[in-house]
């Protein structure tokens, strides 16, 4: 089955950017209302071959680490964000659960990641950018 909806990732089910882009914005007005954080993670595979096969394992493993709250997206076509409602140490633990998860098979590809918490009155488009801007991680 294939979604048309730009909701899901036809490919991977897992969230499609303009769902993301809409996700973020409700939880950063949420953010701002309550004082909370907002952390988000990227990964990017550094897939070497087949890539199809990594990046269908990489989305379950998301879906089988994320809580019914967490929102995964896929971003590009080896990219992929997780938004948490968390603190810095639960967002620690989420990383370090699915890295450790992907970390298991040295069939698949290298992974890069990295994380940021949200600021007080940042933008969806501001905290993506500064995403981007963030040092990679290639270990834990």
């Amino acid at each position: 089955m294939h979604s048309h909806d730009g909701i899901q990732d036809s490919f991977t089910r897992l969230s499609a950017p303009s769902a993301l882009y809409e996700h973020l914005r409700r939880e950063l007005s949420r953010c701002e209302r309550d004082g909370s954080a907002l952390w988000l993670i990227r990964f990017v595979l550094k897939a070497h071959s087949p890539y199809e096969f990594e990046v269908l394992s990489f989305a379950q493993t998301l879906h089988e680490i994320c809580r019914v709250e967490d929102l995964c997206a896929r971003t590009g076509e080896l990219e992929f964000i997780l938004v948490l409602r968390s603190d810095e140490k639960g967002a620690h633990i989420a990383l370090r659960r699915i890295w450790e998860k992907w970390q298991i098979d040295p069939e698949y590809s290298a992974l890069e990641c990295s994380s940021i918490s949200s600021n007080t009155g940042e933008g969806a488009l501001e905290l993506l950018n500064r995403l981007e801007l963030e040092p990679t991680l290639t270990s834990l």
